[in-house]
């Protein structure tokens, strides 16, 4: 049975041998590629498997502290079954696909969930329209544009998408975690190795960009060079309030919230707080300041002092509240050479 799902998911799926009990194997993720509970469930029933009950990390007859036990029968033959690592092991994602199907559940009992209601005393649906279908995307992963141009982005990175009985879409970002990224901007051609050292190119539009948020670019290259050196210095180069173009920031970081979509942030289990960003007006009442507080440089002291990336300290204020905004210059997947330009909302003080 194990052999045909791996066998059906056209090498989306592997088995995997449980690390501390040698007799008992699992199906592993090779990829994050739409291997989602609805596509785990059409998988099983076209192979005349019926999924009967799937469980709950850590509840009776669950064989899993960490992740959903799927009950699978087959004839009389039924078979428990954990499929690990993927969407699966991504808990921002998980808790996504929870609430979304809480969501439908509540379409189907004729009550309102309360991220539903939540939206609903925001003013996301008129009166008479009604929610009447959920959609879920996991893990869709869209690079928000950095631009000083804003764009309508509500469809492209809508987490949860809701049509009404009047055939409307409400899109909804949902954040579920205390740190909230909004830009994933690759940044290749700033930074470079020339086989003994990381040199900068500052004639690259990217370059460009970094620079307007006050960065200079070969002491990001001069502190990434010494944490891989391991040279000491005696401390972090920081830079407090740099003279910088606030108003061409802030066209930044309000392009990498875009609009045309309803924002919706988990507090705590179930409790939403939900901010209007379907216009580019609101959109800009979002965020009405900015300023940049100090640039931190990647540095290298001992092996408990250091850091090879780059911070840019941002304070934001408007209808988003009062929050710090850190935007990241770092590597990509534990590389040496920094490819990524990350802007994220901090919910602790830095």
């Amino acid at each position: 049975m194990v052999n045909l799902l791996v066998t059906a998911s056209n090498g989306r799926l592997a088995v995997q041998q449980h690390k501390k009990n040698k007799r008992e194997a699992r199906l592993k993720f090779t990829s994050t590629d739409k291997m989602d509970e609805d596509s785990i469930t059409f998988l099983c029933t076209s192979l005349n498997f019926q999924v009967s009950k799937i469980l709950l990390p850590g509840v009776d007859e669950s064989i899993s502290r960490k992740y959903k036990t799927w009950i699978i029968t087959h004839d009389t033959t039924t078979y428990k079954i954990v499929f690990v690592g993927g969407l699966f092991g991504n808990k921002g994602l998980n808790r996504e696909m929870e609430i979304a199907n809480d969501m439908r559940d509540s379409l189907n009992n004729n009550n309102f969930h309360s991220l539903l209601t939540s939206l609903s005393a925001a003013g996301a649906f008129d009166v008479g329209d009604i929610p009447i279908s959920i959609k879920h995307q996991p893990g869709k992963t869209i690079a928000r544009p950095v631009s000083l141009h804003p764009e309508n982005v509500g469809e492209q990175i809508s987490d949860i998408t809701i049509e009404t009985s009047e055939g409307k879409n409400i899109f909804v970002s949902l954040k579920t975690s205390n740190e909230v990224t909004f830009v994933n901007l690759g940044i290749s051609g700033v930074f470079a190795g020339d086989g003994v050292k990381i040199i900068c190119n500052r004639d690259t539009k990217h370059a460009e960009l970094l620079e307007s948020f006050g960065v200079d670019v070969q002491l990001v290259a001069d502190g990434v060079n010494d944490y891989f050196d391991k040279v000491s210095t005696n401390a972090q180069h920081i830079v407090k309030c740099p003279i910088v173009d606030t108003d061409k920031i802030l066209k930044y970081v309000r392009s990498g919230f875009g609009y045309g979509y309803w924002y919706a942030r988990e507090r705590s289990k179930d409790d939403f707080s939900i901010k209007d960003l379907t216009t580019l007006e609101k959109r800009e009442n979002f965020i009405k300041e900015i300023k940049v507080i100090e640039i931190r440089y990647p540095y290298y002291i001992d092996n408990k002092k250091s850091s090879k990336q780059c911070d840019i300290v941002m304070e934001a204020k408007g209808e988003i509240g009062t929050r710090r905004i850190v935007a990241q210059i770092r590597n990509a997947s534990g590389g040496h050479i920094p490819k990524q330009f990350n802007m994220l909302i901090r919910r602790k003080k830095y």
